[in-house]
């Protein structure tokens, strides 16, 4: 996935130049392949995680879309209608996401870069109090 799609599409929008690829460290993302595909990607430089000259902050919910924004958003949206049943709770998951639209994505990562400055002025400690 990372090279066929994630890749791909960077190349395709000339945007693999001035990427910064963030990853946590989970064991499958720190495989020698990957790293490997990574450096030749990204260079070392441009990569934040395990094995590379800018580790992923351990256990860092603040700086993760999927932590401080996405689950939150589908939570809120998948129980609107309170699914009595495990098909309607995963049919209602599918549903919201197909709902979110570029503008979300866009607003939630873009949303990183004020954390990152809050994360700094606070010496690398978690910022969600501050939020």
């Amino acid at each position: 996935m990372l090279q066929n799609r994630i890749l791909a599409s960077l190349a395709d929008k000339h945007l693999l130049e001035r990427t910064i690829f963030m990853q946590d460290g989970a064991p499958p993302h720190i495989a020698r392949r990957v790293k490997d595909l990574l450096r030749r990607s990204f260079g070392d430089d441009r990569v934040l995680s395990r094995h590379f000259h800018h580790a992923w902050p351990p256990r860092s919910p603040d700086l993760s879309p999927c932590d401080y924004w996405l689950w939150g958003y589908l939570k809120s949206q998948v129980y609107r209608d309170r699914p009595t049943s495990l098909g309607m709770l995963k049919d209602n998951i599918r549903l919201q996401c197909l709902t979110i639209t570029p503008d979300l994505l866009y607003s939630a990562v873009h949303n990183i870069i004020p954390r990152l400055q809050l994360l700094l002025r606070n010496d690398g400690e978690h910022i969600e109090h501050f939020l």
